[in-house]
């Protein structure tokens, strides 16, 4: 959908935004930003978020809990937050 957009495709548009939505609810793991304009509401994007840091980030229980009752810019930086804290780091 990137691609399609930066060459003004707009072709079948709201279709594509609805499937990548569908995606995410059904567990496929992509930034949660990919999401940021589509349709997608607090929880889609929480799951697929968390279907993201679960797919790149260490095994293990999350260090943090996100609840989708959150304000919006609360919640985006909890993502991040999340992202941060479980992503291995060098030294």
């Amino acid at each position: 959908m990137y691609h399609r957009a930066q060459a003004c495709e707009w072709d079948n548009y709201e279709a594509d935004q609805e499937k990548l939505v569908d995606m995410a609810r059904r567990g496929f793991a992509f930034r949660r930003f990919n999401l940021l304009s589509t349709p997608a509401s607090a929880s889609d994007q929480l799951i697929c978020a968390q279907h993201w840091v679960k797919s790149i980030g260490p095994r293990g229980k999350p260090s943090l809990t996100i609840s989708p009752s959150l304000g919006e810019n609360e919640f985006v930086l909890a993502i991040c937050l999340e992202i941060f804290i479980s992503t291995p780091r060098r030294s």
